[in-house]
């Protein structure tokens, strides 16, 4: 997926696979990046506030529970931000949830939903000469008496992007060396990305 739909709370561990391995999950031209959902190890509420510069804000909420047979884990999230630059901003929100279902000693069943609703805005390219003048400013219109090219901001450039991941994973452990895992997956994204050339 695109690695910008997560949220930092949705993470509890990353792997990178480069090289051969790779192509285990697919072409793996640039490699592999695994996530996983932290681990369920208690029942727990958490909350977070974060603001920073330029108008950063991010609120989460989250909860796990761990039962003798069931484990779940959901997280929710809102980020906005104003940006440092003109025609830089950002708005995302995200939830997810997973469910660890164990059936036997040997055998779990693994429900699990993602969703992102992210919108940030790109301001484009600069000169040389507008970054010294303005290094903060959007790419501007430029004029000339044979055509009108319309800047960052006229053109409401961005990109709107909603993913919704879900499906369903059984796991067989047939002994401490060898397991199987089957899933279904089901991916649907909406995505925009308004500008000039698009």
């Amino acid at each position: 997926t695109y690695v910008n739909l997560l949220d930092a709370g949705q993470v509890g561990k990353m792997e990178i696979i480069k090289g051969p391995g790779g192509s285990l999950y697919g072409a793996g031209i640039g490699g592999v990046v695994l996530m996983t959902t932290p681990p369920v190890r208690r029942n727990s509420l958490q909350a977070s506030v974060l603001s920073g510069s330029f108008g950063t804000r991010r609120f989460s909420a989250g909860g796990q529970l761990q039962g003798r047979k069931v484990n779940f884990n959901a997280n929710a999230s809102l980020q906005t931000s104003d940006g440092y630059r003109d025609q830089t901003a950002l708005d995302r929100k995200t939830f997810s949830a997973d469910l660890n279902i164990l059936l036997s000693n040997s055998s779990s069943l693994t429900p699990f939903l993602f969703y992102t609703d992210l919108h940030y805005e790109t301001p484009g390219a600069l000169t040389g000469a507008q970054f010294r003048d303005d290094p903060s400013q959007a790419r501007p219109s430029v004029t000339t008496p044979a055509s009108h090219v319309p800047g960052a901001e006229e053109q409401k450039a961005a990109v709107n992007n909603k993913t919704l991941f879900t499906g369903i994973n059984h796991v067989i452990d047939w002994n401490k060396k060898w397991n199987t895992s089957s899933g279904v997956y089901f991916s649907s994204t909406d995505f925009t990305n308004p500008t000039l050339r698009n």
